[in-house]
C-alpha cells in the first residue's frame, strides 16, 4: 500500500485526502476535506523516518503550544496527531499563494508593499515570542498571503522538531531545522541556546530578499550559506537597490547583524520601527457620506471634507500607523493604545462595535458574473470566528449604527431606489426596513430615532424628525436654522442633548426643544458623545494624507457648554474615512485602516456597442493622482500629489503618451491646482487653473508641440472652486458653487453670457460640449429618497435646457458628446459598479454595460467614445479595536 493509501485510510473517520499539494524537507502537504465541518484543511505529514525518531508523544506535546496562539496573522494549528505511524497538523487551506511564489513571479516587491508585509509578519512574531515560542523557521515559503495579508504559518513546528531531535541546524536524518539562506549566525553555528532574536535575524533575511529580490548571501551548497551567515558582512541594502530609504535600510541592517544583542531585541521592539514606515503618502481622504459636486481641487474654506469626492476618484495613499502626541492641556500622559486586528480579508469598511463591546459590524462587497458589486452587512463576534451576514444586496453602506439594547443596527444605506436609513436585525438576516432619509441617531432608547432630512439648495430652514421605530410615525419635530447643505446628527445616550454637525464643519450643541447651548468649530470626520455626556469626541481630518485624523476631545459642562480647549488623544490617527464607533461604556473603540492605490488606467474599444475593453495601467501612486485624456485619444494628463510644506500637498501637472510611456512635466510644484482640462479640437494644449494672487484665478495653456506656457485670463475668485471645460469652437465655459450659475467665456476669458442652471439641478456632475459647439449637455446627482442622474441638453444661444435621461444611480462617473449626436454616460449603478450607457437626441437609453472598475473612480473618454482614461482607486481595510480606549479617554 502506497503512503497516500495509508494515510487516506488512517485518516478515513476525520478527513478525506484529496490530493498532494507539496513537499518539502520535513513534511508533505495534503489537501483535505475536514469531513466535520465541511471545510478545505491543508494537512502536514512529516517524515516518516523524523516521525520514527522522535516519538509521537514528544513532538504533540511540543506542537500543543503553538496550537494556542491566536492572531490575525498567524495561521491557526487545528488539530495534530498520529495515525498509523504519521505525525500530522493540520491548518486552514489558503486559496491564495506564498510569499514564496510571489517573489518567484515578482522579483522584489514595491517598497510600499514589502514594509506592509513584513510589519503583518512582526506582529505575528511579536504574538508568538510573548507566549514563548520561536518560529526558527522564518522565510517566504512560510508566509501565505491570504488576500492581501500575510498569515504566517508551521508555528513551534521547527522547535518541535529540535526539541524532539535534540538538533538546532542540518541534522543526520537530512532535516535543516531551520532553511540555510535563512538561519541566524547561531543556528548555523549549531548554538544550543537558541532565542526569539534568531526570528528577528530571519526577518531581515526575508526583508532583504523583499526589497532587492534575493537573500543576502548565496551559495553552492548549504554549507557555503550557512558559513556566510557567520564569517560575511551582507551588502548594503541600497547598494542592491539604491531606491530604498535610509531609515528601512538601518532597520533591516539592524535584524542582521551577527551578534543577538547587536541587533533588535525583541519584535515588538521591530514592529515599532516597521509600523511608521507603512504611513499613508499625500493625498486627500473622502469623508463625505455622499459625494458633493465638481471636480475641484482646492477646498472651499472649512469644507476640506468635501474635497475628494470632487477630485473624482484621485484619492488614494497606504495606510498603517498611529503616531501619538499630546493635546496641549496639561493633563498627564495618555496611555498608549492596545490594539487588536479583528479581521484579515483587506474588505472591510465602515466597522461599529456593539454597546457590549462584544461583536463588531462592518460591510464587505460581493460581485456578480457580471461584474455588477453590491453591499453586504456582516456582523462578528470579536475574538470568535463566528461571523453573519444580516443584509444583503445593497447599492452602498456608508454607515451603521447599533440600537443601544443591540438587537439592531440602523444603516446609511442604498437598497434598490431608496436612500437613507434601513432597520436590519444584528441576529439573523432579514428584509432591510426603510425608515426614512437620511441621517439619524438613537434616541435614549432602541424604540425612537431622531432623523435627519437633508436640506435642500437654498433652504434657510430644515427639521429633525423623532421617529417612532416600531410604526414609523413622527412624534416630534426640532427646527434648524441655516441647515448648510448637509446635517448629520448624534445624541447623548440619555437623549436630551443633540450634537447637529452642519455642512461637515459646524456642530450646534442643542437641547431637546431646539435651544442651542454651544457652537464648535470642527474639521471632517466623525463626531460622538462621550458615555457619560460631559464631552464630544471628534475625528478631525488633518490635510494632506488621505485617512489621516486627528482624534479630539471636547469636554463640556452639564448644560452642554464647551468647558477649556480641546483635548488631542491620538494625533495623526490612520483610520478609514474618519469613522469610528466606541462602546456604550467607552471601554473599546473600533475603526477600520488599510490600504489605497492610485491607478490611471487606459482602456480601449473598437466596439461602441460593448465594454470589452483593453487596459493599460498607465501610472500608480500611493498618493493622489487623476488626469485625462486628449479629445483625439493621443496623450493622457497627469496632475500627481507632491510632498509640500507641513501636511498640505503640492500638485504636479504632467502629460504622456496615451499608449505609457516617459512623463514630461508641464509645471513645476503647484500650492494649489483648481482645475485642468484639454483645449478643443487638439492635443496640443493643455489648459489648467490656480490662485495667482489675492481675489484671482489664473488660467495657463501649455502647448505640448513648443513647451511654452502662456497665461489666457484671469478670473475673480469667489472662495469657491472653478469648473473649466473648453468649448470645441475655442471659447470656455466656467462653473462656481457660490453663484451655481454658468458662463461663457471668450478665448481671453471675457465674460460673453451666463446662464442659470436648470431648475432642480442641485448638483453638477460635470458637462460637455456638442461638436457643432453651440450646444453642451450637463450631468447632475440629485440625492434624496431616490438618487439619480440627471442629463440636460443646453442651448447656447439662449439657454434654454431639456431633460434627455433621468437614470437611478448612486453617483455620476463621466460624460462624452460623440459626432454623431449621442451622449455617453457613465455612472455608479452601485457604489462599487459603474455602467456605460449611451443617450440618443431623442432620449432614448441604452444600457451598455459594465465598466471595469468599482468604488471611486473617474472618467474622461475621446470624442470618437473608443478611448477611456480611468482614474481609479483601490482600496482595501481591516477592522482594529482599541482594547483600552477607556483609559485614554479618562486619562489623568
Amino acid at each position: 500500500m502506497t503512503d497516500i493509501a495509508r494515510l487516506t485510510a488512517a485518516l478515513a473517520d476525520r478527513y478525506r485526502i484529496e490530493r498532494e499539494l507539496g513537499a518539502g524537507g520535513m513534511a508533505t502537504v495534503y489537501l483535505a476535506r475536514d469531513l466535520k465541518h465541511d471545510r478545505e484543511v491543508a494537512i502536514k505529514v512529516l517524515r516518516e523516518d523524523l516521525a520514527a525518531s522522535m516519538g509521537p508523544a514528544r513532538f504533540l506535546r511540543e506542537i500543543q503550544i503553538a496550537a494556542q496562539l491566536q492572531h490575525p496573522h498567524i495561521l491557526p494549528l487545528l488539530d495534530s496527531g498520529e495515525a498509523d505511524g504519521f505525525l500530522y497538523y493540520v491548518m486552514p487551506f489558503v486559496k491564495g499563494q506564498s510569499l514564496r511564489e510571489r517573489l518567484s513571479r515578482e522579483g522584489e516587491l514595491p517598497i510600499h508593499e514589502a514594509v506592509r508585509l513584513l510589519t503583518e509578519v512582526v506582529d505575528a512574531l511579536a504574538h508568538a515570542h510573548e507566549h514563548g515560542v520561536v518560529h526558527r523557521d522564518i522565510k517566504p515559503d512560510n508566509v501565505m498571503l491570504s488576500g492581501r495579508h500575510a498569515l504566517v504559518a508551521d508555528f513551534g513546528v521547527a522547535k518541535a522538531i529540535s526539541e524532539a531531535t535534540g538538533r538546532n541546524t542540518v541534522t543526520t536524518l537530512g532535516v535543516a531545522v531551520g532553511t540555510p539562506a535563512y538561519m541566524s549566525p547561531e543556528q548555523a553555528a549549531a548554538d544550543p541556546h537558541i532565542d526569539h532574536r534568531s526570528d528577528i535575524y530571519a526577518v531581515g533575511v526575508v526583508a532583504y530578499e523583499l526589497l532587492t529580490g534575493r537573500p543576502p548571501f548565496t551559495g553552492t551548497t548549504p554549507q557555503q550559506v550557512l558559513a556566510a551567515h557567520v564569517t560575511e558582512a551582507p551588502d548594503p541594502l541600497s547598494k542592491r537597490r539604491p531606491g530604498v530609504p535610509p531609515g528601512l535600510e538601518m532597520i533591516v541592517m539592524r535584524c542582521l547583524a551577527k551578534r543577538p544583542a547587536d541587533r533588535w531585541q525583541t519584535a515588538t521592539e521591530l514592529h515599532a520601527q516597521f509600523e511608521p514606515l507603512a504611513t499613508p503618502s499625500i493625498g486627500i481622504t473622502p469623508t463625505s457620506t455622499r459625494p458633493l459636486d465638481s471636480a475641484m481641487m482646492r477646498p472651499v474654506p472649512g469644507a476640506t471634507k468635501w474635497l475628494p469626492w470632487a477630485i473624482a476618484g484621485a484619492v488614494i495613499v497606504v495606510a498603517a500607523a498611529f503616531v501619538m502626541s499630546r493635546g496641549k492641556t496639561g493633563r498627564g500622559a495618555i496611555p498608549s493604545p492596545i490594539r487588536a486586528q479583528v479581521t484579515t480579508s483587506g474588505e472591510a469598511r465602515t466597522p461599529s462595535i456593539s454597546p457590549d463591546g462584544k461583536v463588531i459590524a462592518y460591510s464587505t462587497t460581493s460581485c456578480d458574473a457580471s461584474g455588477r458589486c453590491l453591499y453586504n452587512m456582516i456582523v462578528q463576534d470579536i475574538g470568535g470566528a463566528g461571523a453573519l451576514t444580516v443584509a444583503s444586496g445593497a447599492s452602498a453602506i456608508y454607515t451603521e449604527s447599533w440600537s443601544p439594547d443591540g438587537r439592531f443596527l440602523v444603516l446609511s444605506a442604498v437598497f434598490g431606489p431608496q436612500y437613507g436609513q434601513f432597520l436590519v436585525p444584528a441576529t439573523v438576516q432579514g428584509q432591510p426596513q426603510y425608515l426614512g432619509c437620511c441621517d439619524a441617531d438613537f434616541v435614549g432608547t432602541s424604540d425612537t430615532l431622531l432623523l435627519a432630512q437633508q436640506p435642500l439648495p437654498g433652504d434657510t430652514v430644515a427639521y429633525l424628525r423623532l421617529l417612532t421605530v416600531s410604526d414609523r410615525r413622527v412624534r416630534d419635530s426640532i427646527r434648524i436654522e441655516r441647515p448648510g447643505n448637509q446635517i448629520n446628527v448624534a445624541v447623548s445616550h440619555d437623549g436630551q442633548r443633540i450634537a447637529v454637525v452642519i455642512s461637515g464643519k459646524v456642530v450646534r450643541i442643542m437641547r431637546r426643544d431646539g435651544h442651542v447651548v454651544d457652537t464648535l468649530l470642527k474639521a471632517a470626520g466623525t463626531v460622538q458623545w462621550a458615555p457619560d455626556g460631559r464631552g464630544l469626541i471628534f475625528s478631525s481630518f488633518v490635510p494632506g494624507p488621505m485617512d489621516v485624523y486627528d482624534l479630539l476631545y471636547q469636554a463640556l459642562d452639564g448644560s452642554g457648554r464647551r468647558v477649556g480647549p480641546m483635548d488631542t488623544l491620538f494625533s495623526r490617527m490612520t483610520m478609514q474615512g474618519g469613522f469610528y464607533s466606541i462602546t456604550h461604556d467607552g471601554s473599546a473603540m473600533a475603526y477600520a485602516q488599510g490600504t489605497r492605490v492610485n491607478s490611471l488606467v487606459s482602456l480601449k474599444r473598437t466596439d461602441l456597442a460593448t465594454t470589452k475593453f483593453t487596459q493599460r495601467i498607465l501610472a500608480t501612486s500611493t498618493a493622489a493622482l487623476n488626469g485625462g485624456i486628449a479629445p483625439d485619444g493621443r496623450l493622457v494628463h497627469l496632475v500627481r500629489a507632491r510632498p509640500g510644506s507641513g501636511d498640505q500637498p503640492r500638485w504636479q501637472l504632467s502629460y504622456m503618451s496615451s499608449d505609457s510611456g516617459a512623463e514630461t512635466n508641464v509645471t513645476p510644484l503647484l500650492d494649489t491646482l483648481i482645475d485642468h482640462a484639454w483645449t478643443s479640437g487638439t492635443s496640443a494644449r493643455l489648459a489648467f487653473s490656480f490662485p495667482s494672487g489675492k481675489g484671482v484665478d489664473r488660467v495657463d495653456e501649455f502647448d505640448v508641440a513648443t513647451g511654452r506656457t502662456r497665461t489666457l485670463f484671469s478670473l475673480p475668485d469667489t472662495t469657491a472652486s472653478l469648473l473649466l471645460n473648453s468649448l470645441h469652437n475655442g471659447k470656455y465655459l466656467a462653473f462656481r458653487l457660490v453663484d451655481r450659475d454658468l458662463a461663457l467665456l471668450s478665448s481671453t476669458g471675457a465674460e460673453e453670457k451666463r446662464f442659470k442652471l436648470p431648475a432642480g439641478l442641485a448638483r453638477l456632475g460635470a458637462f460637455a460640449s456638442a461638436p457643432s459647439g453651440d450646444e453642451i449637455a450637463l450631468m447632475q446627482y440629485n440625492t434624496g429618497d431616490e438618487d439619480s442622474v440627471v442629463v440636460y441638453r443646453m442651448k447656447l444661444a439662449d439657454g434654454t435646457a431639456r431633460e434627455v435621461a433621468a437614470i437611478v444611480a448612486e453617483g455620476h462617473g463621466g460624460l462624452q458628446w460623440l459626432d454623431n449626436g449621442d451622449l455617453l454616460v457613465i455612472i455608479s449603478e452601485t457604489r462599487q459598479t459603474h455602467a456605460l450607457y449611451r443617450v440618443a437626441p431623442t432620449g432614448e437609453i441604452k444600457r451598455i454595460g459594465v465598466v471595469p472598475f468599482g468604488e471611486q473612480v473617474g472618467y474622461t473618454i475621446t470624442r470618437d467614445g473608443k478611448h477611456f482614461v480611468a482614474s481609479v482607486s483601490d482600496p482595501h481595510g481591516d477592522v482594529w479595536v482599541i482594547k483600552n480606549f477607556a483609559k485614554i479617554l479618562h486619562h489623568q
